[in-house]
């Protein structure tokens, strides 16, 4: 008898639920707008692209401002030494603004070369779209040697925060296991001369992995 109350109960419990998810089903869901599609930022694409508009009897004005729309709708006035506005915004934005235009690290080290590019012609009076037709090749290229370079040096410079943030990793856990180190430094000569010695090798070893890493940054600009 008390397992037909139950099995009852389920039944009862169990079948309007259903009933409902069936008319759910049967509603049609209301469409989502498509949100639009962010475009990442290539310097020398970009260039290209400007170049073709410039061709197609665009002002130079209007056809930086164009190129540019997809990131936002950055304006497009040009600077006296024919820098575009549009390229100094980019290149003062903070790492969370860039992020969220998905402006790669190598598009932002390209972005110096674009601004020789619009001087040289500027300065030069040579067309515009010509010069950067012409350079927007090697721009890109160059913007993916910087990234590519930052990537490889991310990794020794990761292990070198790491092992040099190991001395006061280890004197905190030493004064949780109940040691005191601090005490052993500053309480005889041969604790301060350990602790300076410890120092002395600690800002050595930052200063070395320093140097290295801006020789590494500095041939590989010079290639």
């Amino acid at each position: 008898m008390l397992a037909v109350i139950i099995i009852c109960l389920v039944a009862f419990v169990s079948l309007p639920a259903q009933s409902k998810k069936r008319t759910m089903k049967g509603k049609s869901r209301p469409r989502r707008r498509p949100s639009p599609r962010k475009v990442s930022l290539d310097i020398g694409m970009l260039m290209a692209e400007v170049a073709t508009r410039l061709r197609s009897g665009a002002s130079v004005e209007s056809a930086w401002e164009r190129s540019l729309a997809p990131l936002g709708g950055i304006g497009g006035r040009i600077g006296a030494d024919g820098i575009p506005q549009t390229l100094r915004t980019i290149w003062e934005l903070g790492w969370w603004e860039r992020k969220k235009r998905r402006i790669s690290k190598g598009a932002h080290a390209a972005i110096p070369s674009a601004f020789v590019v619009c001087r040289m012609s500027a300065g030069t009076g040579a067309p515009v779209a010509d010069v950067l037709d012409t350079c927007a090749s090697g721009i890109t290229d160059a913007g993916e040697a910087a990234s590519a370079r930052d990537i490889a040096l991310a990794g020794p410079q990761t292990s070198a925060f790491m092992l040099a943030a190991l001395p006061g990793v280890g004197i905190g856990f030493g004064t949780m296991l109940g040691a005191n180190p601090l005490g052993f430094f500053f309480s005889s000569i041969i604790g301060a001369g350990v602790l300076i010695l410890g120092l002395s090798a600690e800002f050595a070893g930052i200063w070395w992995v320093w140097r290295l890493v801006a020789k590494a940054r500095k041939e590989s600009e010079e290639m």
